[in-house]
């Protein structure tokens, strides 16, 4: 039996052909609603639409080579799904704090589809968790530093991150 070529292998098979790097002119219809879209994210980022449309349809091909990539897509659908359910009947959950805190339930709900089973235990004799992790870290340390860095790679503004700290009494956070 054959072994499947995954996506990954697949992708690169192709761009090392040597036509890979010719380009092929399309015609294909876009509701008016979409080229809008389109347009306008093209002007953000300072190219034309066609590079605006070849830079996504290459980042949705990408995406699947990343290990567990289907079970992530599944898990940021579901998401989104959770979001747009939710924003008629609560709100926006960034800017309402009670659809906020209906969110964070969901998203918990929705990874805790997928715990494995058993305790966390820490990766040994791995250098990139050690660097998350320090000497004593847990699972908590390492997350709230990938929150972090995935944040900032994203331009998230960090300032809400200590909004639910509350001072003690000697006026320290907590």
């Amino acid at each position: 039996m054959a072994s499947r070529e995954t996506p990954a292998q697949r992708l690169g098979r192709l761009a090392n052909k040597a036509e890979a790097t010719k380009s092929t002119q399309l015609k294909f219809r876009l509701s008016n609603y979409l080229q809008d879209e389109i347009e306008e994210a093209a002007g953000r980022n300072g190219w034309g639409v066609s590079e605006e449309i070849r830079w996504r349809l290459e980042a949705s091909f990408f995406r699947g080579m990343q290990a567990g990539a289907e079970e992530s897509e599944r898990l940021m659908e579901a998401i989104i799904c959770a979001i747009r359910n939710m924003e008629p009947a609560f709100g926006s959950w960034h800017e309402n704090r009670f659809a906020f805190e209906v969110l964070r339930v969901a998203v918990n709900v929705l990874l805790d589809f997928y715990r494995p089973p058993g305790d966390p235990i820490r990766p040994s004799d791995n250098d990139i968790a050690d660097l998350y992790l320090g000497d004593s870290g847990t699972p908590e340390t390492a997350g709230r530093m990938l929150a972090g860095a995935a944040a900032g790679a994203v331009n998230i503004p960090m300032t809400g991150a200590g909004r639910t700290r509350e001072p003690s009494r000697k006026g320290k956070i907590r």
